[in-house]
């Protein structure tokens, strides 16, 4: 049996199977990596959508909220509380528009009076904190005493962080103080989370820190200290998600400045895409599944079509085409296995004149015929059976141990199935007989070259068959011929031949 065609199908094999392997772990490395880069394009557009309407929902606030604010300063009497600094005259005409102001405007938690000299008159929504000094650091607030004007922006406060819008207040045409109002932008975006389902919270810089008065420890990212926060962004500022880069993320591209244009910090948007993650790796999987599915599929359909061109490869290259046996590439590539095997070499006697005789058509069906003998003899004897040139018939058997004498009775069988052939030659309506030389082997490799020197001794001495033997070995014969040629040529060549002439005389009269 022929293996060859068989390492062929085991190394194709592997080969496929790892060009599979190997194109499914590309293709879900770029699953995976598409998946990740989706996911950032996801919660980057979320980013990029919540910066949009917070800048433009913080504008139209600033607008209305300024109108309102000079609305309250516009109240009869409430410049001269100021003047004054009356604590319950501010107190009396400010509470009330301070919540009527709240149910309109939710996010407004802040409306601070102060003095020109920065004392704290009133504060509406802190009502029994007052009386304290400004902090020089407050710029928004200092800028709208020493310039007397209004000023809006964030600004870090002494209780939390708010978009501060300031205006100055006068009577009788004298600067007798301001009024700051403070917008919560942590209230103001949890109005956009109806639409965006994120978390928030607000990091300003460590060197304003100072300013407040609950300087507690906070958690820390950077430079920037977490002033206030849900509880995952606290927790991502904290470093104790363990995978805050696959379910949870993070955003600072929302800068707080002043009215100045000074950064003071920036507003933290947290958001969670576990559920988005989910979704993704359940599509992503599926997707990888469909692809291997389809890919085994596609590599079984490889494998069955190769195996068939492999199959007529093999037959056209290992198989006689006249006969239809296999040919010398098949005998030659089982016997480099090396496995032991008893090899019987068989020709036509004189079949070089009988295709000369009757012609070639004839010769090739004589060459069919017996073919078709040597077949039915191998099945019959568990042989396998080669046609390795014009009229050379050989049969194997791979074991052991094999018994010569034994052996002998068969091949004498073959003998007398293949010389009681009649062939019919319809070129000359008759019928021929054919008889075969056979010469027998029992080795490895060699035992084709070793059946050769039998048949060939077989021929020489007109024997039927002939098992090699050391005996009829040419090989040690024909190698000390080589030498023998290879010794005169070298002496030619290199002029080391001495001539000796012997005269030829005539005996009659002895000349020469």
């Amino acid at each position: 049996m022929n293996t060859f065609p068989k390492q062929i199908k085991r190394n194709t094999l592997l080969i496929i199977s790892f060009l599979i392997l190997f194109a499914l772990g590309v293709a879900y490395l770029f699953l995976e990596n598409q998946f990740r880069i989706s996911i950032n394009e996801e919660f980057q557009r979320i980013s990029n959508s919540t910066h949009r309407l917070f800048t433009l929902n913080m504008e139209q606030k600033r607008k209305v909220i300024e109108g309102k604010l000079t609305e309250i300063m516009l109240e009869d009497g409430l410049a001269k509380a100021i003047a004054e600094k009356n604590y319950d005259k501010i107190d009396t005409i400010v509470q009330p528009l301070y919540k009527r102001f709240q149910l309109f405007k939710r996010s407004v938690d802040i409306l601070t009076f102060r003095t020109d000299e920065g004392i704290t008159l009133y504060r509406a929504h802190k009502r029994e904190f007052f009386g304290d000094s400004l902090n020089k650091k407050r710029k928004l607030i200092v800028d709208t005493n020493t310039f007397e004007h209004s000023f809006s922006g964030f600004e870090v406060g002494k209780l939390k962080t708010t978009y501060c819008i300031t205006k100055p207040i006068f009577y009788n045409n004298k600067y007798v103080g301001s009024v700051e109002l403070g917008i919560s932008p942590m209230k103001f975006m949890r109005e956009l989370n109806s639409i965006f389902k994120i978390e928030m919270g607000i990091a300003i810089d460590k060197s304003l820190i100072n300013i407040m008065l609950d300087k507690a420890e906070m958690p820390q990212r950077y430079k920037y200290i977490l002033v206030t926060g849900d509880d995952n962004v606290k927790q991502h500022f904290y470093h104790k998600h363990k995978k805050d880069t696959e379910t949870y993320k993070i955003d600072m591209s929302i800068p707080l400045k002043n009215h100045l244009g000074e950064l003071l910090g920036y507003f933290v948007i947290g958001y969670d895409i576990s559920a988005v993650l989910q979704e993704n790796k359940i599509f992503m999987y599926r997707l990888f599944y469909m692809m291997v599915f389809m890919t085994i599929v596609v590599g079984f359909v490889l494998h069955i079509s190769f195996n068939e061109v492999l199959g007529q490869f093999t037959k056209q290259v290992y198989t006689d085409h006249l006969t239809g046996l296999q040919n010398r590439q098949a005998l030659n590539s089982i016997l480099r296995t090396k496995i032991s095997n008893l090899l019987i070499l068989s020709n036509i006697k004189d079949f070089s004149l009988l295709n000369e005789l009757y012609g070639i058509e004839a010769g090739n069906k004589i060459l069919v015929e017996v073919a078709k003998a040597f077949k039915k003899f191998s099945k019959e004897h568990n042989f396998d059976v080669y046609r390795i040139s014009s009229d050379e018939y050989v049969l194997v058997k791979f074991g052991d141990d094999f018994d010569i004498d034994k052996y002998f009775q068969t091949i004498e069988k073959l003998q007398e199935s293949i010389n009681t052939l009649r062939i019919k030659i319809d070129e000359v309506d008759d019928f021929i007989g054919i008889e075969i030389y056979s010469g027998i082997s029992i080795a490895h490799e060699n035992s084709l070259a070793e059946a050769q020197m039998a048949i060939k001794k077989a021929r020489e001495k007109s024997l039927r068959l002939l098992a090699y033997s050391q005996q009829i070995d040419t090989k040690k014969r024909s190698e000390h011929v080589i030498k023998v040629k290879r010794t005169i040529r070298y002496a030619i060549e290199h002029k080391n031949i001495i001539p000796f002439f012997q005269p030829i005389t005539n005996i009659l009269n002895f000349r020469t």
